[in-house]
């Protein structure tokens, strides 16, 4: 990869204040490592649309965080304004340097071709570079084997924490687990991973302990049903507790809402809340709830009625 050596500390020093204050205001955090983290509105206000949308793509697809994609295209190219070759021999929006862009070409768009320099291709493949490299587990060791600079490596990772809301990308190398705390927050992470990983729907998926996605009676694909899904979301916020069934968490926990956390469970469904900065959003799997989704768990777009939430018990996880 090609060094840009006009990096300045003060840029540096100016992304991370702007980092600091995003998380004062009190920005919505994303999940491990920022994976499923919202953009922020210096994201929304810098970013091409199309672009989001293909880094998006790309941290489904490889669990790399979408904003650590972004902050790697603007440094190398400002988002392929500037696409070379470098004086290296770098190419492309994401600065591939040949012998690199053999290994880890994609054909992003399915188009057949795989183009340095359409973004559609580079993003992908260099989400599967990063994924190589470490990412999620590790974004240090990921992008600084990207461009073998500490510099650089300080620099995009103080942008990822610009364009993700609430700065989700941590500071340190490792970041696996870093919000399994039993926290709220810790809860609203964790559904927000699970909701990036686009898991299908299968019946009786998942149910181990802990919850993984696995073959249920709707196939031999891997996937979760919703009480596998609240258990997956619960146990990876760092509560304990086995993978039940919906019908088991009607005398789970404690009873009534919860002042953060909320699940809404029947013997044949359970969905979950999550209060964030005042607002209450749905979590689950549904056939109604999210339908650009599918069925399986994701955040809720379309609103509930107090009728439907009436067939639930509700029940929190103690302390929430």
């Amino acid at each position: 990869m090609s060094l840009k050596r006009s990096a300045q500390l003060g840029v540096i020093v100016a992304f991370v204040v702007l980092v600091v204050l995003l998380v004062a205001l009190g920005a919505r955090p994303g999940g491990r490592c920022g994976i499923g983290a919202e953009p922020s509105d210096a994201a929304a206000k810098t970013i091409p649309a199309e672009l989001m949308a293909l880094y998006q793509q790309a941290e489904a697809d490889y669990g790399v965080p979408w904003s650590l994609l972004a902050a790697i295209n603007s440094v190398e190219s400002d988002f392929g304004k500037n696409v070379g070759p470098s004086s290296a021999g770098a190419q492309g929006p994401m600065q591939f340097m040949p012998d690199t862009w053999k290994e880890f070409m994609v054909d992003g768009n399915h188009d057949g071709r795989k183009d340095v320099m359409d973004p559609a291709d580079a993003i992908p493949g260099a989400a599967k570079l990063l994924k190589k490299s470490g990412a999620p587990d590790d974004l240090r060791k990921a992008v600084f084997a990207y461009n073998h600079a500490d510099w650089y490596v300080d620099k995009v990772l103080a942008l990822a924490r610009v364009f993700a809301e609430g700065g989700a990308i941590v500071a340190g190398e490792q970041c696996s687990g870093d919000t399994a705390d039993g926290s709220a927050a810790a809860v609203y992470a964790a559904a927000n991973e699970l909701h990036a990983m686009r898991v299908p729907y299968n019946y009786g998926g998942g149910h181990l302990t802990p919850a993984r996605p696995g073959p249920g009676s709707d196939g031999p694909f891997n996937g979760l049903d919703c009480s596998s899904s609240v258990s997956w979301v619960l146990q990876h916020a760092g509560i304990k507790v086995a993978t039940m069934t919906s019908g088991a968490f009607m005398s789970w926990g404690e009873p009534g809402p919860g002042h953060a956390v909320t699940l809404y469970t029947n013997p044949g469904h359970i969905i979950m809340s999550i209060i964030v900065g005042g607002k209450r959003r749905f979590f689950g799997t549904s056939g109604f709830g999210h339908p650009a989704q599918g069925t399986g768990p994701a955040w809720f777009t379309q609103p509930l009625t107090a009728r439907y939430l009436a067939t639930f018990v509700q029940r929190h996880p103690p302390g929430l």
